[in-house]
């Protein structure tokens, strides 16, 4: 009777690691989203001692769809802005959202227009999930306005949640000084600091054009800053002579740029991490409820 007992101990502790691992390795993913849910975005303006920016006239474009497709989601183009692209492939591009908001005004497209309340937000709710154009924002008084058209993903994912309900705060300048801002940029090593080049150079584009190349190094903090911006061309940086061994990727907020130096594959979403452990913590239940079966065994022999 021992040993039987033994017997299914063993076979319940296999059991147990078998349905663990593939539970844990598969927990992590993001599942898809409804898409007949509905959204919220609210796009709230401040300047930059934190006053609120009443007034101020907000316009949205839904310019793409969201779908899911083979393991990713793709994000075909809405019919009104078909004839731009069949479908956007870089969402977080500062350029695509500036072409976007030129081609909206060339074809003469409506978008959904708000202006702020008291509070300097305005609020668009009850929207269909999908890629969204904010455009240039104007008070039509003052001249202020936003820095650039922006695109917001709704919902996007946060860790293992989807967001629904939306807050956005662009940041703003004054065209008083023919629309003239600042832009920084910052690198960002994704490494274990062995082996990293003393400096990289990053260059400034104008219109797609060349306008500056600076050098970033710790003396700077890996980070500069460019004054007097004319914040009505359309501005992007890039890495010049990627260092061997890395990958490169950017972020932007507004005029704000980060550049990411990586030797490591981007994160995909998935967590991964928990997979060898537990096939280790399976595989020392295993060797314990083994140990038990046999040491049972050798007593029962003697």
């Amino acid at each position: 009777m021992k040993t039987k007992n033994r017997i299914r101990l063993c076979l319940v502790l296999a059991l147990f690691t078998v349905l663990l691992m593939p539970l844990s390795a598969f927990a992590a993913e993001l599942p898809e989203f409804d898409k007949d849910s509905k959204c919220t975005l609210s796009v709230l303006l401040r300047t930059k001692e934190e006053e609120p920016v009443a007034g101020a006239e907000v316009t949205l474009y839904r310019v793409a769809d969201v779908e899911a497709k083979d393991g990713k989601y793709v994000y075909p183009c809405v019919e009104e802005f078909a004839g731009f692209a069949e479908e956007l492939e870089d969402i977080e591009s500062q350029t695509q959202a500036n072409s976007l908001f030129d081609y909206a005004v060339d074809k003469g497209i409506k978008g959904t227009a708000l202006k702020t309340d008291s509070s300097g937000k305005a609020i668009f709710s009850e929207i269909d999930t999908g890629i969204y154009l904010v455009g240039r924002i104007s008070t039509g008084e003052d001249g202020t306005l936003t820095s650039r058209p922006f695109l917001v993903v709704l919902p996007y994912a946060d860790a293992d949640k989807w967001v629904f309900n939306v807050i956005a705060m662009p940041k703003i300048g004054f065209e008083g000084d023919e629309g003239r801002l600042y832009i920084t940029v910052k690198k960002i090593w994704n490494d274990n600091g062995s082996n990293r080049p003393e400096s990289v150079k990053i260059r400034l584009l104008k219109d797609g054009s060349e306008y500056e190349t600076v050098t970033l190094d710790e003396s700077c903090g890996w980070s500069y800053k460019w004054e007097n911006i004319d914040g009505r061309n359309n501005w992007s940086v890039q890495e010049v002579d990627v260092p061997e061994g890395y990958t490169v990727t950017y972020r932007n907020d507004g005029l704000d740029f980060t550049v990411y130096n990586s030797k490591e594959l981007p994160y995909t979403g998935q967590l991964k991490w928990p997979v060898p452990l537990l096939a280790c913590g399976g595989l020392v239940l295993m060797i314990i409820g083994l140990w038990v079966f046999f040491s049972g065994e050798k007593k029962k022999d003697e």
